[in-house]
């Protein structure tokens, strides 16, 4: 298994941005007010020289979870993202690799 996140956030934290690829489990716990996002970020391209970070569609939590997420894209950054959210929130995202 190879663990990409495992951080407690506070109010307003984010995790660090990590490459992902393939099936990632999302674990969230201790959210008891506001959420925490899943956002990404794109590598850059010639049409797309200076990507920003981005919600992911459905990626908006606002109580404790466990989420699996499929990414076939090479080269995607991704990272949890706090929102008014209170203080220690245990943020984990790890993948089975076989």
């Amino acid at each position: 298994m190879s663990i990409y996140v495992d951080e407690v956030i506070g109010v307003g934290g984010e995790t660090a941005p990590f490459i992902a690829k393939g099936m990632c489990d999302i674990i969230i716990q201790g959210l008891s007010a506001g959420a925490v996002k899943l956002q990404y970020m794109v590598r850059p391209t010639a049409a797309m020289p200076s990507p920003t970070w981005n919600d992911i569609p459905d990626g908006s939590f606002t109580a404790d979870t466990m989420q699996t997420l499929f990414l076939s894209s090479s080269f995607i950054k991704v990272k949890l993202l706090g929102v008014a959210n209170n203080a220690n929130v245990y943020c984990r995202i790890d993948r089975e690799v076989n």
